[in-house]
């Protein structure tokens, strides 16, 4: 099932690598700060546990009442698939990036499963909720992601576009990209 659906105009690689990586203050810093997601006391990400191809955390929220354990794995070069449990579900989504004219369309899809009987009863109803949740979190990171984006130095730019677009340095230099104004020859970042 379709959860969120978003374009962003970072190259489709480095935006999975950054949504890859995950920190300790995500919920403090990325998607979360100022911008409909309150956190309380107790709210927080712990990484337990990371290698290049996977990470593995622990998210709570609502004061630390609720907890959920994933594992995110890196399929391949444009998906992360996450797996997780807690709070009586247990769950597995993709995030996937498809290559744009403007830089990525990126795709957020799962499926929840209830392990317990009061899930059983109460997911029919949270579910509309969950999604909506999930999608505003999405809608700040891709947000996050093109603040970083943008605010990398103009050579690291110019780098992405020679590897990811097929760019030659002497069309680069002649060629202006209105997103990118500090691209232009002579800028300095």
């Amino acid at each position: 099932m379709l959860i969120w659906e978003g374009t962003t105009t970072v190259p489709p690689e480095k935006a999975i690598t950054w949504m890859f990586d995950l920190r300790e203050d995500d919920h403090g810093s990325h998607g979360n700060a100022g911008r409909g997601m309150r956190s309380k006391a107790g709210d927080g990400r712990r990484i337990l546990a990371r290698t290049p191809t996977r990470v593995r955390v622990e998210d709570t929220w609502n004061g630390g009442r609720f907890r959920f354990t994933s594992e995110l794995t890196r399929v391949d070069s444009l998906t992360i698939q996450y797996a997780g449990q807690g709070n009586g579900v247990h769950g597995t989504s993709y995030l996937r990036a498809v290559p744009s004219q403007s830089g990525a369309r990126l795709t957020f899809e799962g499926e929840a499963t209830p392990t317990t009987a009061l899930m059983k009863v109460l997911l029919p109803f949270l579910g509309r909720a969950f999604r909506k949740r999930t999608g505003a979190d999405m809608d700040n990171h891709a947000r996050d992601m093109e603040e970083e984006w943008r605010a990398e130095p103009w050579w690291a730019l110019a780098l992405a576009l020679v590897c990811h677009r097929g760019y030659t340095l002497d069309r680069l230099s002649s060629h202006r990209l209105a997103r990118y104004p500090s691209l232009e020859r002579g800028a300095v970042g």
